[in-house]
């Protein structure tokens, strides 16, 4: 993809696109031979979105709520696109297996990555492998990528949770509790995981765009700068205040954007 003429690209996902979206606004004026056209949806809706021939979008409106799909179309020029008319495929957000991931890290220690601590078990590096090539091969992303294939695809796997999630009493926070008190060789074990994901991704023709170590904190989760923290939703005319720490913020999505985007203007994906 070298040489002067556009590039056209594609970037797909789940609501996780949403960052990455807000990151292209600001560093597009970089790019001047880069365009980008944007196709995504919540989760459950872009798990329904199929592939026909070289075609891939929302082929059966039928099960998407009216509002949403109002909306979809309102932000988008077409929710059914030619891959064969992009240079290349961006699919952000899909799991990579992570959360499994981090339940495993609170209950194991693995051997010479991350000591055991109290009552937890040890594994060996082999067999901390062979998990994380298992939970790998069995995550959505693989699915999304062979949905994708046809010309050069990366992946932006969804970010890990946000650190906010600790100052949760509900069970989702409870359960990541152990990691605050015990981050030692977390960095280190989820890069032989992130490892193993490229490699699976890399059996499927695609490659991985991987959450930086630098947006991590000690105990394995994305640093709550990151994240987009508080906001307010409304739900039946009814505003709250909410803490995501599921998505992040459009700097997060500026520095895996960039990285994608330098290596595909260079010519580094296909």
């Amino acid at each position: 993809m070298t040489g002067k003429k556009t590039l056209r690209l594609l970037a797909t996902g789940n609501s996780h696109l949403g960052a990455v979206k807000l990151a292209w606004d600001r560093l597009a004026l970089q790019y001047p031979r880069v365009e980008v056209q944007f196709l995504g949806a919540p989760r459950e809706t872009f798990d329904s979105f199929a592939r026909q021939g070289s075609r891939f979008g929302l082929f059966d409106e039928s099960q998407v709520p009216k509002r949403m799909l109002e909306g979809m179309k309102a932000a988008m020029p077409s929710l059914i696109v030619d891959l064969a008319d992009f240079d290349a495929v961006l699919a952000v957000g899909p799991d990579w297996g992570e959360i499994v991931l981090l339940g495993l890290l609170q209950r194991f220690g693995v051997d010479g990555i991350r000591p055991a601590k109290g009552a937890m078990d040890m594994l060996s590096a082999g067999a901390y492998a062979a998990f994380c090539a298992d939970i790998a091969a069995t995550s959505r992303a693989v699915g999304v990528v062979k949905k994708l294939a046809l010309g050069p695809v990366a992946v932006i796997p969804r970010p890990i949770r946000s650190e906010l999630i600790l100052q949760s009493t509900e069970a989702d926070g409870r359960q990541f509790q152990a990691l605050a008190g015990h981050p030692d060789g977390m960095i280190a074990a989820i890069g032989v995981h992130q490892a193993a994901f490229a490699r699976v991704i890399a059996g499927h023709g695609a490659v991985v765009i991987a959450q930086p170590a630098e947006t991590l904190a000690p105990c394995g989760l994305t640093r709550s700068a990151c994240s987009i923290g508080q906001k307010t939703v409304t739900t039946r005319g009814e505003a709250r205040v909410v803490v995501d720490v599921v998505h992040m913020t459009a700097d997060y999505g500026a520095i895996v954007l960039a990285q994608y985007l330098d290596r595909v203007v260079a010519g580094d994906l296909g």
